[in-house]
């Protein structure tokens, strides 16, 4: 608990803002506040002018009050949080997951190894805006590293606000990569420990060597595209696999990151061709004058043979993979 002290008679101290301070995070929130709940219960009457008297009182009785400086503090400006962005490693090969996709020009994909980490991240954040006192988000601006509540699935994820009015906000999700328009009553605060726990997941790619027939890329591309985010018929992801070919800085509001052009290889079955090279082999892409050079995929993401005891572990898992469904979407507000 903690309070001011306005007067001390002998013993006796007169006392305001007597509350609890309850440490949340990075903040520290008033908890329980002892006047307040005094009012509500009727024990007592607010007296503004009480302490008036009493210093007329002790006046007119010789009594010596001391004076106390009080030091103006200072505010200091809020620490901007810089967030770290996941990347891919140049000329490494790989595997990762298709989470949003507009064009071969803009795909969002997401290091798989990092899958279990995010939806932990995920349930963390859940549990946490359910606690009592949860700090309300005080600055709403493009630019803002906030909760907002996805549209779909109604949990929140980590996004940046892009463009807001008093109603509403265009949010950019950080670990999926797709856009959506939220109220503004739907966006709640982010501690920076959430927002340092783990890198922003989405990476942001294009397809190497290809090059739209027209001047804009067919929505049947983008439909191939989320035919590839999954396993056929399933709402699993596919396993798929990266080649850089090149890089470049791009921003997100006021935030920089990679955006990575990429060769894209099929994990699924037996043949992995590669994505680049099939686009132009049906017809919706062009080539253009970079040479397109397919690659093997490393042995340690290579899959055995399957035995009777494989598939029966595959079949339990895929009993168990309601919950993952529900967490991670692939055409997370896109489709």
């Amino acid at each position: 608990m903690t309070g001011y002290i306005h007067l001390q008679l002998s013993n006796t101290l007169w006392l305001a803002n007597v509350e609890e301070e309850v440490v949340l995070s990075d903040k520290v929130l008033t908890g329980f506040q002892l006047t307040r709940e005094i009012l509500q219960k009727q024990l007592a009457v607010a007296d503004l002018n009480q302490l008036d008297r009493l210093y007329k009182l002790c006046a007119e009785a010789g009594f010596a009050l001391p004076k106390y400086e009080v030091e103006s503090v200072r505010k200091t400006k809020e620490e901007k949080i810089i967030p770290h962005w996941a990347h891919l490693e140049i000329e490494t090969v790989q595997e990762v997951i298709c989470s949003s996709a507009i064009s071969p020009g803009e795909i969002y994909v997401r290091l798989n190894k990092y899958s279990d980490l995010l939806y932990t991240l995920e349930k963390d954040i859940q549990q946490a805006i359910k606690k009592p006192h949860y700090p309300r988000l005080s600055k709403i601006k493009p630019g803002t590293i906030c909760l907002a509540k996805d549209p779909e699935s109604e949990d929140y994820s980590r996004c940046i606000i892009l463009k807001n009015d008093e109603e509403k906000a265009l949010c950019f999700f950080v670990d999926f990569g797709d856009e959506a328009v939220v109220p503004t009553t739907d966006l709640k605060y982010l501690s920076k420990e959430f927002i340092t726990k783990l890198p922003f997941q989405s990476i942001p790619c294009k397809l190497f060597g290809i090059k739209p027939v027209l001047e804009e890329w067919s929505s049947e591309l983008t439909d191939l595209l989320y035919e590839y985010a999954t396993e056929p018929q399933t709402d699993i992801f596919r396993s798929l696999y990266v080649k850089i070919c090149g890089k470049e800085r791009i921003a997100i509001s006021d935030y920089c990151q990679n955006r990575y052009t990429v060769l894209l290889k099929d994990g699924f079955g037996n043949k992995k061709p590669l994505i680049n090279e099939q686009f132009i082999d049906c017809g919706l892409a062009l080539p253009t004058e970079d040479k397109l050079e397919d690659f093997e995929i490393p042995e340690s993401y290579g899959q055995t043979e399957e035995s009777d005891d494989d598939v029966e572990i595959a079949l339990d898992i895929l009993k168990k993979t309601d919950e993952a469904r529900e967490n991670f979407h692939p055409n997370k507000g896109r489709y």
